[in-house]
């Protein structure tokens, strides 16, 4: 994950809680995934089409190594937090809210959340798959072997307001 706030996301936050009546003053601006942690050449690991399942509503969900969150030195999200959602290349995708929270072994992940996640044929084996060849490249990146006993923190969300340039503009 990747934290990027700049003039242009507060302004959409600030122009979101007045439209949408959010009293909240804190929210999370970070990117879904570590973009030095994507290889072309893995398939799984083509997340172009993320903003665009986010904005379809398709994909409701995402999942992090719990020792990611420390790692970075990020805050948890909670149920009930609002996250600008960034794409790898830091552009902001859009709002969310947090739906639900909860930290499971990596091969514990029930199906409902592959499908929350939205990716691929949304089957437990494609996320699976997807999420073990991404958690594999941080646990490389890091300097530690990759084991599926690892604590996973699955999220899900709701799309509140895609993110529009001229939203942003004064």
């Amino acid at each position: 994950m990747i934290v990027s706030d700049t003039k242009e996301i507060r302004t959409f936050w600030e122009g979101c809680r007045t439209k949408h009546g959010i009293v909240q003053a804190s929210y999370h601006v970070s990117t879904l995934v570590d973009p030095e942690c994507l290889d072309p050449n893995v398939p799984t690991l083509d997340l172009s089409d993320q903003p665009k399942l986010i904005l379809a509503h398709q994909k409701r969900g995402t999942a992090h190594m719990a020792m990611d969150f420390e790692i970075n030195n990020i805050r948890r999200r909670v149920t009930g937090d609002y996250w600008v959602i960034l794409d790898p290349s830091e552009n902001p995708i859009g709002l969310v809210r947090v739906t639900d929270v909860y930290e499971s072994t990596f091969l514990s992940v029930p199906v409902s959340f592959s499908v929350q996640e939205g990716e691929g044929d949304m089957s437990l084996s494609f996320w699976r798959e997807a999420h073990r060849d991404y958690f594999v490249m941080q646990c490389e990146k890091i300097g530690i072997k990759w084991d599926e006993s690892y604590l996973v923190v699955c999220e899900s969300f709701e799309l509140i307001e895609p993110f529009s340039v001229s939203a942003t503009e004064e």
